[in-house]
């Protein structure tokens, strides 16, 4: 859930559990998400209604609801599937590895399943 006003904490937040190897990547792709939504005025609120966990390996995948607005004008809310993968280093940090829309293209690409 974000809003114009939040928008670099919850991303902040988020990148702070990313590896450094995939920090740059990660970073970079937040960064074009959050100018977009600050700059288009977009609030976003996420319901999630169940989640997944892949056995044997760090993935979860949710599933719920993503509502919209642009200013106060609501759009069309849609059904999102999102997929997380996580990491463990040797120290044992949990660090978030990807985390995308679950579309056709990621699950292929996805050692989930």
């Amino acid at each position: 859930t974000v809003t114009p006003a939040n928008v670099d904490y919850r991303s902040e937040r988020i990148l702070k559990m990313v590896p450094p190897e995939s920090y740059g990547a990660m970073s970079s792709r937040f960064h074009a998400a959050v100018s977009k939504l600050r700059k288009d005025g977009i609030s976003t609120v996420w319901e999630p209604k169940s989640v997944g966990v892949a056995d044997g390996s760090l993935c979860a995948k949710w599933t719920g609801s993503l509502k919209r607005w642009v200013g106060d004008k609501p759009l069309e809310t849609q059904t999102k599937t999102f997929l997380v993968e996580f990491d463990i280093d040797r120290q044992g940090t949990l660090y978030v590895k990807t985390a995308d829309e679950a579309t056709p293209d990621v699950l292929a690409a996805s050692h989930c399943q």
